[in-house]
Formats: structure tokens, sequence, C-alpha cells
């Protein structure tokens, strides 16, 4: 408490990423609900945070929508793997840019949202799910990112509390319960619900 507010500020968020950690380690390990990439959702969840709830939702949409397009393009090149994903990196930072500048000019809120999502996740997710689709199909593909935006949701609304960052930021010991539960939850090979 002898921290200056920003400081505390700064750890309040820090402290809430093990709390986050566990509830995708959970959702994906007893619940079984598969995702794109590991921590993405957390990391989505985290935008979530700075874009605010609605806009966020659906400035991450659309941009997945529309790098997926683009993505699917890019098939045709027939490209090797590190060029296709820094061309949709680059392409999903167009978008973004896109997006920004079209809301600034319309007033739109949604648009403001688009540099908060992080860049490389955002374009690890269309590639993702591109392959996915390519090789499973349309239904998987889209079951994996209905699943990633689901658990970054419920993930969003835990952390995003107030008041659950506060008692993480004055009890951090919480932080080696969590620890120890993310341990105890590696070990559980046993039926996912």
């Amino acid at each position: 408490y002898d921290l200056p507010n920003l400081e505390q500020n700064t750890l309040k968020w820090l402290m809430i990423f093990p709390l986050g950690i566990f509830l995708v380690v959970l959702l994906r390990n007893v619940v079984g609900i598969s995702t794109m990439g590991t921590f993405t959702p957390m990391l989505v969840a985290m935008s979530l945070i700075r874009t605010g709830f609605f806009y966020g939702v659906l400035c991450f949409a659309l941009i997945i929508a529309l790098g997926l397009v683009i993505r699917t393009m890019l098939t045709r090149l027939n490209l090797l793997l590190v060029p296709r994903i820094s061309a949709v990196v680059i392409f999903v930072i167009l978008i973004m840019q896109i997006l920004t500048v079209t809301g600034y000019h319309f007033d739109l809120k949604i648009a403001a949202s688009a540099v908060f999502f992080p860049i490389i996740i955002t374009a690890w997710i269309i590639e993702r799910a591109c392959i996915t689709w390519e090789e499973d199909g349309v239904k998987n593909a889209s079951k994996q990112i209905v699943s990633t935006v689901a658990v970054a949701i419920v993930t969003y609304f835990i952390i995003s509390s107030e008041y659950i960052r506060h008692i993480m930021f004055a009890f951090n010991e919480w932080n080696l319960v969590i620890l120890f539960a993310v341990m105890l939850l590696g070990t559980y090979t046993g039926y996912r619900l």
C-alpha cells in the first residue's frame, strides 16, 4: 500500500492474471472446451476490459470475419507458412487502421476498440481457424472460435470485477492457492464435462 496509485493499479491487473489463467485451465481440462490457443481467451478478455464488452466483442468478431475472408484468399497463392502468417498480421493491422479511421469519421465507438486487440494473437486465431476449416471443416472451426470467445467472455466477467481485483491485490497469497489448484488440475485425467 506504500506504492503510488499507478503502481498499485498495475499490480491489481497483474494479480488478476492467475485467476484468469485458472479459469482457462478449468474450462479446458475439466469442462473440455477447446479453444484457439491455450491462453488466447485470457488475452482477449484483457482486451475486452480496455475496449468495453459490447463494442469489443463486436469489433473482435468483425476483425476475425474480415481476416478469415482475406486468409481464404491467401490460400490460393500457396504461400509458405511464415510469409502467409506475416501477410495475415499485416492485413489485421490494416483492418484495425481502417476501422479506427472509419470510426473516427463516423463517430463509431466500435472502431476505436480495434487497436486494443493483440495483433499477433488475432492473426494466429485467423490462421488456426483457416487450418482447422481446411482440415476438419467449417463446423469445427466455427465451434473453436465460438468456444474461444465464450471462454474469453466468462473470463472477462470475472477479471473485470473491481472487487475481485482488490481481493487479489490485497491478499496476493491467493495466487499461491491458484498455483496449487492449477498444478492439481495438471494431474487430472478424468472425464470432461
